[in-house]
């Protein structure tokens, strides 16, 4: 066994195990790739090192001396002084000063302490666009000082990543120090004392070598020299207005070698395997449809996940693990809050009350007006003629939905702001000591008082930014998607639709999404990616992004789709909208499910007693004398046909991981050694996923079970009337609610007993008059003898068993229990004798990515 202890790897492995076998191969176990082992650990761990995204070189080690000045800067270069940016001069005193030459925690308290030591600052002056301790420093510089004074800065660099690609393993460390350094036997004993772990985002090519004019001076700079020079911060040199993006776009493109197949790109990508395997299916199908349309598309989109926008330190993400109520409760004891009014008012509510913004910034504000500093009546916070929310950044220019930039106000206030900022002169004067109190409590974050005292307008790049958002992504996984796509389809233009603005669209439009009914809210989430994305898309052009002062727009969803824009978008009830929603009211979506070899882990490692397991511990030793390993697992299936009394008997039979080799070797002998002496292989390779049709029914083949073969249905729940699939939904909410221990009144999701006995009348309905009947006839009998207990069961019970009930309808492994109603645990498991032969009808359906084309091939032939 070899321990490989990788600080860290975007695959599966996640820092485990790997198996080595008698030939001297390492099987990282999940893990796709054999990797010899007469080849070094160091090459075998940097596989399992992180690439950067912009460039697709290998990422340098956090704690590197060029990615700590990075961090560094890039932290630094957002510091102003009463809302005013420093100068680059100020900003290179304050970095030699506090970090190069000293080791020491850096806060605001100490950089206001720099400043006003070199005389420019005052006691009064406000430090503020970074948080009150400074996150990153040069603690890597600082290490090795004398290491580097003795050899160079370039071998202190090699010397912090060969420390973190070789993890704990100092043996192999010290070689390196010895072979390839000229380092002193003291320096090396020092040099293994130290710790750094973990890889940063960036790689060194980079940082160093895409350049581009800095505006301000016309010099050519290197990105790491832009951060040094001014006072920009990565994103912002990356808009763009400076030209680094498309020049580390272009960068990346010259790695791809286009000579090579989709294919092989695709291995070569520096994902894992999962991830490797969801790309080639996509473009799997992609090549599909553009066979059939007799042409690539104008555009592909591609959705991009959501982000936590308001994710920051450590302390922020604790809190927002923890309930609102916690959060609140624990602010008011640390400022000595907990003896007031307030207070005990705080505790007598719940976290479902507190769902409500309004209630929340109440109390975040200490019950007081944001912008007039008045008391609150509680009692008065649903009247929104008297008090409302307001978006500091306002909302038709800033998609930010967050507490960091939500305040409770007067009505009135929040009508003459309109959507003009900053915030007036005269209410941040007035405010400037309450909103300092907020912050100093820690109810107010950092960026939302930099939002509220902030003096100047939002310049044209911080509003071109804003939008900017909404059109590209950094994901690494989804970017290597994209290359890929521009490489095969160059005339294609590939487009980044935010699954947060498509969440806005469905909500502006009430187009509900219930994930447990069906698999349809995939296909209808990529139709509404479609038209959200290329709404953005036409819409926020580069030649917007150069007038934006001047464009009317807004990214308040209230009001974004009130605009007409050519070629994506017609406003009103009676345009665009009315053409989504007939598409989206349409359930014949293509369904399939993609067919796979298992890899990973053979067998359960902890060896049974004598007598029991189904694996031996090594060729030749019995198990009934032995033991052996437990929980085989299958790499694919196999079809066979042998002779038993005379008669022919088709068989479906599991070909398990560690038999692999044996059976490839030569399927026919395996099998006539390991199944029936007469074996003859029909199809010696059927993968997991693939579907069947047996006896008229659709189904897909996902595990074996001693004598019998479990399937999983393919018909998808189609729910036509909208009542009933929004329903659906308000229970699933309703114990969602319940299962976080909060407060779920049914009123409030409008539950009732007599709309639940109808939904459970129309699934008996749906079980015994459709191909369901065929598949759980079982479960329709409990349901129709369960009847009138159900109908005398408490409201959340009901609900309990109408999602379990729903589970029987869905295309996946998932088990029904019915406990609650006749005493039944999992039910609606779909087993198949393995011998196909029995009957009446068997085929193999052969199905294209799509869905769209398939042949049959009949088994009992």
């Amino acid at each position: 066994i070899f321990d490989f202890r990788v600080p860290y790897y975007v695959g599966p492995l996640k820092g485990g195990w790997a198996q080595k076998n008698e030939e001297g191969t390492v099987y990282p176990w999940n893990f796709d790739k054999k990797v010899n082992l007469e080849a070094s650990a160091e090459k075998f761990i940097t596989q399992m090192t992180s690439i950067c995204t912009y460039t697709g070189e290998d990422v340098l080690p956090k704690n590197s001396l060029l990615y700590s000045e990075f961090e560094v800067l890039n932290e630094i270069n957002n510091i102003k002084v009463n809302g005013e940016p420093i100068d680059v001069n100020t900003k290179k005193l304050i970095y030699e000063e506090l970090f190069v030459l000293s080791n020491k925690k850096v806060t605001k308290k100490t950089i206001k302490g720099c400043l006003r030591q070199n005389g420019l600052a005052e006691e009064t002056d406000e430090i503020s666009g970074v948080d009150d301790t400074i996150k990153s420093s040069l603690v890597s510089y600082h290490k090795l000082k004398n290491i580097i004074a003795k050899t160079s800065y370039d071998e202190a660099e090699e010397i912090i990543r060969r420390i973190v690609l070789f993890g704990d393993d100092k043996k192999l460390l010290r070689k390196y120090l010895e072979k390839q350094t000229k380092l002193e036997e003291d320096d090396i004993k020092y040099v293994l004392k130290l710790k750094f772990k973990d890889w940063g985002r960036l790689s060194k090519e980079f940082l160093t070598k895409i350049e581009s004019a800095n505006p301000a001076t016309g010099e050519v700079l290197s990105i790491i020299g832009m951060l040094r020079e001014t006072n920009l911060n990565l994103m912002q040199i990356l808009s763009d207005k400076l030209g680094f993006k498309t020049l580390a776009e272009e960068y990346r493109k010259e790695k791809l070698d286009i000579k090579d197949t989709p294919r092989e790109m695709v291995e070569a990508l520096y994902v894992s395997p999962k991830i490797r395997r969801s790309i080639w299916q996509t473009l799997r199908i992609i090549d599909e449809i553009v066979d059939v349309e007799k042409g690539a598309p104008d555009k592909i989109f591609i959705e991009v996940a959501r982000e936590n926008e308001d994710a920051g330190t450590k302390a922020k993400n604790e809190a927002s693990r923890r309930s609102r109520k916690d959060q609140l409760v624990a602010w008011y004891k640390e400022c000595k809050q907990n003896s007031s009014e307030l207070f005990k008012s705080l505790e007598n509510e719940t976290d479902e009350h507190l769902s409500s913004k309004k209630l929340y910034l109440y109390y975040l504000q200490f019950g007081k007006c944001m912008y007039s500093g008045e008391p609150i009546n509680i009692a008065e916070l649903d009247n929104n003629f008297k008090w409302d929310i307001d978006h500091i950044f306002p909302r038709s220019k800033i998609k930010d939905d967050s507490f960091d930039n939500l305040v409770l106000v007067k009505a009135e206030l929040n009508r003459e702001k309109t959507n003009v900022y900053p915030i007036k002169a005269e209410i941040r004067e007035n405010m400037y000591g309450f909103w300092s109190e907020l912050k100093r409590r820690g109810t107010v974050s950092e960026k939302k008082f930099e939002r509220l005292v902030r003096r100047t307008p939002l310049t044209e790049d911080e509003l071109a930014q804003f939008v900017n958002r909404q059109l590209v992504e950094t994901r690494q996984s989804t970017k290597a998607v994209a290359e890929l796509l521009k490489v095969i389809y160059p005339n294609t233009k590939i487009v980044y639709s935010k699954a947060n603005n498509v969440s806005d669209f469905r909500k502006e439009f009430d187009f509900i999404k219930c994930r447990e009914i069906n698999d349809h809210h995939h296909a209808k989430d990529a139709y509404l990616n479609v038209v959200v994305g290329n709404y953005f898309d036409t819409r926020f052009t580069l030649s917007f992004m150069r007038n934006i002062l001047n464009e009317e727009y807004s990214l308040n969803p209230e009001v974004l789709y009130k605009f007409n824009v050519k070629g994506a978008w017609q406003k009103g009830d009676e345009g665009t909208i009315q053409t989504v929603r007939k598409v989206m009211a349409k359930n014949n979506v293509l369904f399939t499910v993609m067919p796979r070899e298992e890899h990973g882990q053979l067998y359960d490692v902890t060896i049974m007693p004598k007598g029991e397991g189904q694996v031996p511990i090594k060729a030749g030793l019995d198990i009934s004398k032995y033991g052996g390993y437990n929980k085989a697992s299958g790499a694919y299936f196999a079809i066979v046909e042998h002779t038993e009394k005379n008669k022919t008997i088709r068989t479906i039979e599991a070909v398990l991981k560690h038999q692999k080799v044996d059976y490839e070797a030569n399927p026919e002998a395996f099998a006539k050694a390991n199944w029936y002496p007469d074996s003859k292989i029909i199809l010696s390779k059927v993968l997991f996923g693939t579907t069947f049709e047996i006896d008229g029914v659709r189904l897909s083949i996902r595990k074996r079970q001693n004598e019998h073969i479990g399937f999983v249905h393919t018909y998808q729940f189609v729910l036509s009337e909208q009542e009933k699939y929004n329903y659906i939904k308000n229970i699933c909410k309703y114990l969602e609610k319940h299962a976080e221990k909060e407060e779920a009144p049914s009123k409030a999701n409008q539950i009732t007993s007599e709309k639940n006995i109808e939904i459970y009348d129309y699934f008996i309905q749906k079980i015994q008059n459709s191909v369901y009947g065929k598949l759980f006839g079982g479960i329709g009998k409990y349901l129709v003898e369960g009847r009138d207990k159900f109908v005398n069961m408490a409201m959340y019970e009901q609900c309990l068993v109408l999602k379990e009930v729903l589970k029987s309808f869905r295309c996946n492994p998932m088990l029904t229990s019915l406990a609650l109603l006749c005493g039944k645990g999992n039910v609606g498991s779909i087993l198949k004798n393995k011998k196909i032969s029995e009957a009446s009808s068997a085929y193999l359906i052969n199905q294209s990515v799509t869905g769209l084309f398939e042949k049959k091939v009949d088994l009992l032939k």
